[in-house]
């Protein structure tokens, strides 16, 4: 599996647990199967960030909404 791979399915991970499961799961740099729960969303967060730096690819921040 390819890094860009890797990041596709974490940020799919991620976008299930942002919207309501419970747990998701993806693999780690070693093929391993990861499962993530609302307790360890930062560690999914900083495994895209990390995936995300070796690839090139900036971090995007999060913009915020100001009425």
């Amino acid at each position: 599996m390819t890094k860009a791979e890797r990041l596709a399915e974490a940020e799919e991970a991620l976008h299930r647990l942002l919207t309501g499961a419970s747990v998701a799961s993806a693999r780690d740099a070693t093929g391993r199967q990861v499962t993530y729960t609302q307790a360890t969303r930062r560690d999914l967060e900083a495994y895209i960030a990390q995936l995300k730096a070796e690839l090139g690819q900036k971090p995007r921040r999060a913009l915020r909404v100001v009425f």
